[in-house]
């Protein structure tokens, strides 16, 4: 009925002009409810297809397959793909102006240079801008600046690699008796805007588009090489009318669709001010919770949190200030979980429930990393909540500690191991008097005090004799720190004995020189080692010859493979230092470790003697 009840005159011109075939091409495809009209231009060497025949036909078929206004960009898309998958031999690349018509209405796309000018009433009322270089410079610096030999740079075009954006018009009403007008850059380059409006304005609709090409042809006098060009008018004799009663229905449905919009305005405006003053309330109790926080008070910090969690839970999470919601949400959750777990830890800790608290005070301490989220790790532990979780978790494991501690000396009682109980329940009353629970120190004194009586009761000389072979097995394997525990022992059993051991005595003295000896021998090892590395031999013979007196105190003569080492060590370094002394100017004091060796005699094989020693 469109088609029928309307009337759009076309006339066109496409010439060759001076190449070998032509390059441009305009069709059209009239159909019932729409029409769809295409200008192209073709810009590549390809003299064996021609790319804008091509461009404008794919254009075509796409329009009826689905004629629609709204399905514009994609008949453009689709000549596109067109070009770019038969861009075999040469690329093609071609410029097009598409307008789609529903008799009543039109709406243009452009990609390239083709112009698309709308005249009625002796007068423009639309001319298309064109993507251009010169389009571009002109809509900068103005016309009279613009540089007419870059009207053919295109900026886009089909078959551009990297994609195309052509430019999309909205909807433009037809006017009856106007004149749709399509011009390859070629003519428009040539023939101006006022020489068309002109031939526009002296012209009947019907010479209209012959005035313009004789104007164009005009030109050769100035400029000979005229090459394809195309020239179309569409003069719009008629529109189609559309349906009062249906203008009527739509602008009642546009009021009915502004009333309902209304309407949810106001009730999301509603909803709004009641979820921004339900997020204000969250927020103040977040501040209260802070505050009371500060203070220690996480009871009370805890309640504000709950209240909080109570007010995002009512929260609308699919409506306005989504982000915030959830941001909000989220941080609340976090600090509820927090103080829940420090609240719920407290409650299991006063009732002696350590593991279940550990772990309530495990949960609120990773809550409080998220919490804390954008503090570095050394500001962190500064803060006063997760210093104060870190606390509660060392006191508890401190309790569980004394726990175990108490377990093992009640196993070695059961065992008749009286000493080592006792050192059991010494560390642990250690422990407890740091944690300050008196009740606890109370309970691991008589422990303490059953386990002496105990090994009072079964103290005697066997047991004395037993210990006393395992101090002596344990000082020939070079174990002073466990030979001096058995002397302990030992001393501790006439003391329970309430006898006193001058021999005893003795071994404890002599042990404990031992362990000193084993750790200065250990010491002036290293140094020594490292003095050699360095090249300063003196030193480090001095230094190895320490260790040996330290080897006599602790029993280890020459016949042993440490001492042997040593010496061998020693004996080497001797050499070494004989071996420099003919290249030596004047005589030198040994180098301290940080003085420059002009010369280091086979360094590298003395590191490597090192490594490979066992002088330990």
């Amino acid at each position: 009925m469109r088609k029928l009840n309307s009337s759009i005159v076309v006339d066109f011109f496409s010439e060759k002009g001076l190449d070998k075939v032509g390059r441009t091409y305009f069709a059209y495809v009239p159909l019932e409810n729409m029409v769809c009209y295409a200008v192209a231009e073709s810009y590549d060497s390809d003299n064996d297809i021609n790319s804008a025949e091509m461009a404008v036909e794919a254009v075509l078929v796409a329009f009826e397959r689905n004629p629609s206004f709204r399905n514009l960009k994609s008949y453009i898309d689709y000549a596109n793909g067109q070009l770019m998958a038969n861009s075999v031999k040469n690329k093609l690349e071609t410029a097009i102006t598409v307008v789609v018509s529903d008799y009543t209405r039109i709406k243009y796309a452009s990609c390239g240079n083709i112009k698309l000018f709308l005249l009625s009433d002796n007068a423009f009322y639309l001319k298309s801008e064109t993507q251009t270089y010169y389009q571009f410079a002109a809509n900068e610096y103005g016309f009279d600046k613009a540089p007419r030999t870059e009207n053919k740079n295109l900026t886009q075009y089909l078959g551009k690699k990297d994609g195309i954006k052509p430019f999309i018009s909205k909807k433009i009403d037809l006017l009856e008796e106007s004149t749709m007008l399509f011009a390859t850059c070629g003519v428009w380059d040539r023939v101006d805007d006022v020489e068309i409006l002109d031939a526009y304005e002296e012209s009947e609709p019907d010479k209209f588009l012959g005035n313009i090409q004789e104007l164009y042809l005009q030109t050769q006098l100035k400029n000979p090489a005229i090459g394809s060009y195309t020239l179309a008018s569409l003069f719009v004799e008629k529109t189609f009318k559309e349906d009062v009663n249906k203008k009527k229905k739509r602008r009642r449905n546009i009021i009915i669709a502004s009333i309902v919009l209304l309407i949810l305005l106001i009730v999301v405006t509603v909803l709004c001010i009641a979820d921004s003053s339900a997020m204000a309330k969250i927020r103040g109790l977040d501040d209260e919770g802070k505050r009371y926080s500060d203070y220690g008070n996480y009871q009370m910090a805890f309640e504000q949190y709950d209240k909080a969690k109570g007010l995002t839970e009512k929260l609308r999470k699919d409506l306005l200030f989504i982000r915030d919601k959830k941001n909000l949400s989220e941080d609340i959750m976090e600090k509820w979980r927090l103080f829940n777990g420090i609240k719920s830890g407290d409650e299991f800790l006063e009732t002696g429930k350590y593991v279940e608290a550990r772990t309530d005070y495990i949960g609120a301490q990773r809550a409080s990393r998220l919490v804390f989220y954008n503090v570095d790790a050394k500001a962190y532990a500064k803060l006063p909540v997760p210093s104060i979780l870190a606390q509660k978790i060392e006191q508890i494991d401190r309790y569980v500690f004394v726990d175990h501690l108490i377990d093992i000396g009640k196993l070695y009682e059961i065992n008749g191991e009286y000493s080592d109980a006792l050192d059991c329940y010494e560390e642990a009353e250690a422990i407890a008097k740091l944690i300050g629970d008196l009740a606890l120190s109370k309970e691991v004194v008589a422990l303490k005090y059953e386990a002496k009586m105990g090994r009072k009761e079964n103290a005697d000389e066997g047991a004395v004799g037993a210990l006393r072979e395992q101090m002596t097995e344990a000082e020939e394997r070079f174990d002073f720190e466990l030979a001096l525990e058995y002397c302990i022992k030992i001393l501790r059993i006439y003391e329970d004995m309430e006898v006193t051991d001058s021999q005893a005595q003795a071994d404890q003295k002599r042990i404990n020189e031992e362990i000193d000896a084993s750790k200065t021998a250990i010491k002036n090892i290293d140094i020594a080692k490292q003095a050699a590395d360095e090249s300063r031999y003196d030193d480090a013979v001095r230094y190895y010859e320490s260790v040996l007196t330290q080897y006599g105190i602790m029993g280890i003569g020459v016949q042993h493979d440490k001492y042997w080492n040593i010496d061998n060590e020693i004996a080497r370094l001797k050499r070494l230092i004989e071996a420099d002394k003919p290249r030596e100017q004047e005589p030198t004091s040994p180098r301290e470790p940080n003085n420059e060796n002009p010369r280091e005699p086979d360094a590298s094989s003395t590191r490597d003697r090192n490594a490979d020693l066992d002088i330990r």
